[in-house]
């Protein structure tokens, strides 16, 4: 399957084909872009400047962090307690009163920081949790349709049916070298790990896609094979058994997408 990537060099754009340059535009830099025209919600995007504003905010997050715990033992409570402590200074020495009414000024002015210091901070977090999510939807979209593309024998509109189900399945998740990805989990959140014969690693997204064309809940969606016992296995990868006939008195638009392809397919 012929694949176009998002941005090459001049070199390797003249070593196109005629028919596929002109999809290309020159920029600034003199690389060659792809050009996409948005549709939908869907568009061909630059995630550097994204992943380059998510660090900055992660950075000025723990910035703010490490000034508020400069104050040390320093809280509200105890600054409201020298506060009260004034009472009992009345009989006190011009000096001692001196001293007092600085740390009165001194515990205010903290205390109206630490507020102000507060309040960035959560700021920070909700522009941080906000970038983390269209950051993840940028990664995981994106290895989903890859992963689907590579399917040979999907059927036409399959990858539209199975893209919910897969979207399930996968989240952002950051390496320990800080590049973020795409990762299969389980229903309970946790890590999927390969099924290959030996492999430790984690289950990539296009591994997990393939093993839906033996659930038999998505059979349907992938073309039957030949079998070598004579006729072919197609009932098996039509999911006749997703469902037994149409249901008495159901409204079929309210019927699973898959299950409506198979009954289709089986003639039900």
């Amino acid at each position: 399957m012929a694949e176009l990537i998002p941005v090459i060099s001049q070199e390797s754009h003249g070593a196109l084909p005629e028919a596929l340059r002109e999809f290309y535009t020159q920029n600034d830099s003199g690389a060659f872009v792809l050009q996409v025209k948005p549709t939908d919600g869907w568009a061909l995007e630059d995630v550097g400047g994204l992943k380059n504003t998510l660090g900055q905010v992660a950075t000025k997050r723990d910035e703010l962090k490490r000034q508020l715990e400069a104050y040390g033992d320093l809280t509200p409570d105890a600054i409201a307690e020298l506060q009260r402590n004034l009472e009992s200074l009345k009989g006190a020495t011009p000096a001692d009163q001196v001293e007092a009414l600085v740390k009165e000024r001194l515990g205010t002015s903290l205390q109206e920081r630490d507020a102000a210091h507060e309040k960035a901070m959560g700021e920070l977090q909700e522009e941080l949790q906000s970038r983390e999510g269209q950051l993840s939807g940028l990664i995981v979209d994106a290895e989903i349709d890859r992963a689907l593309s590579g399917l040979e024998d999907l059927i036409d509109g399959g990858a539209a049916i199975l893209r919910p189900h897969v979207r399930e399945a996968v989240r952002m998740a950051k390496r320990d070298d800080g590049q973020f990805i795409a990762q299969v989990v389980d229903r309970e959140g946790q890590t999927r790990y390969s099924m290959k014969t030996g492999s430790t690693d984690p289950m990539g997204v296009s591994e997990f896609v393939g093993t839906l064309a033996e659930d038999a809940k998505f059979k349907a969606l992938f073309r039957a094979t030949a079998t070598g016992s004579g006729g072919n296995d197609s009932n098996k990868r039509t999911g006749a058994n997703v469902g037994d006939g149409a249901k008495s008195g159901q409204d079929e638009a309210a019927v699973d997408p898959v299950e409506r392809l198979a009954r289709a397919r089986s003639g039900g």
